[in-house]
């Protein structure tokens, strides 16, 4: 895992250093850490990181500013806020970071905090190979949604590609009930990372999409929705 520090106090980023070689080294899981205090940086390497730790203020930048340079080149890195203040909390939402650390970090706060950032992580690069499907893996965080329809269950993707497969619906829900899916309708499987709104009878994505929630599994789908808003709050 590669992680980038943007912080410009030397204190701050040796606390926050030593709560990730704890928690790193508890987890047995190899990582490098590269400081950065210049933008220019910042903005040209920063996709080659997984994680960034992006302090607010800063002396000459804005960290929510960069960050939103960032998320407007649609760089899928996980970002988790750092600040002395708690006012810059709503802001963190508009480029979606994944955690708020108020500072100075506490180890504790840091190790809960960090379990759900590592799930995601590790859900990024989760998926599976299958020739009859695609030459090449399919992760499983590109699946919008499956539709069983005319005896086939169609992958649609984020790319707008739609992969057909001879596997019944059953099997999709079985391979994807650890990640983040839900059965909305009988035909229907989606993935919670891609749904925008609801209405009465519909899932609206974040393409626009609608996709069919019947009575039966809605009440079950909103639960299991809400519980994986709740574990990526």
């Amino acid at each position: 895992m590669k992680i980038l520090i943007y912080d410009d106090s030397n204190e701050d980023v040796e606390n926050l250093k030593n709560c990730l070689d704890n928690f790193m080294s508890k987890k047995q899981i190899s990582y490098q850490v590269d400081v950065c205090q210049d933008s220019n940086y910042f903005l040209q390497e920063m996709e080659q990181y997984d994680l960034i730790f992006l302090d607010v203020e800063l002396k000459d930048e804005n960290g929510i500013e960069l960050g939103m340079q960032l998320r407007n080149k649609n760089i899928d890195t996980r970002i988790i806020i750092t600040s002395s203040y708690a006012k810059y909390l709503i802001d963190g939402y508009k480029i979606q970071a994944d955690r708020y650390f108020i500072k100075p970090i506490n180890q504790e706060d840091f190790d809960l905090e960090m379990e759900a950032v590592l799930q995601r992580y590790y859900q990024k690069y989760a998926g599976f190979e299958d020739e009859r499907i695609s030459p090449r893996k399919i992760y499983y965080h590109e699946i919008m949604y499956i539709e069983f329809l005319g005896r086939k269950t169609l992958l649609h993707l984020s790319s707008n590609k739609v992969l057909a497969t001879n596997y019944p619906l059953k099997y999709w829900f079985e391979k994807l009930k650890d990640y983040s899916f839900g059965q909305s309708h009988k035909s229907f499987i989606v993935n919670f990372d891609y749904i925008d709104d609801f209405t009465n009878m519909d899932i609206k994505l974040t393409n626009q999409e609608l996709v069919p929630v019947s009575r039966r599994f809605k009440k079950q789908f909103i639960d299991e929705y809400t519980n994986y808003l709740h574990r990526t709050l």
